[in-house]
């Protein structure tokens, strides 16, 4: 007898929630935008940042389910909208995107 089985299946994409992010705001040079990332059932194994349509550094704290981007003067436009993309992944493979937009 082996006893009682039960199978799950992990449908459900991460999701991204903005902790600081509003577009009515100016950001500074070095000001952090955080988020929370949550998964319903696993980790998120995968992920990445893009503003402006090109790669950007993302902080993530694994245990904090956090994650930072501070603001790169080398990088962003003075006195412009910015968009930025996170996509995220969990082990299971789902997969989802979120876009933000921010004011520098």
């Amino acid at each position: 007898n082996f006893g009682e089985y039960a199978l799950v299946i992990d449908t459900i994409p991460p999701i991204c929630i903005p902790e600081n992010l509003s577009s009515s705001l100016l950001y500074k040079d070095n000001d952090t935008i955080s988020f929370t990332v949550k998964d319903n059932m696993s980790d998120i194994s995968k992920y990445e940042a893009l503003i402006d349509n090109k790669w950007a550094l993302l902080e993530y704290d694994l245990k904090k389910n956090k994650m930072f981007y501070v603001v790169d003067k080398s990088r962003l436009i003075r006195n412009k909208k910015h968009s930025m993309i996170i996509n995220l992944e969990d082990i299971a493979g789902n997969k989802s995107s979120f876009e933000y937009f921010f004011n520098y």
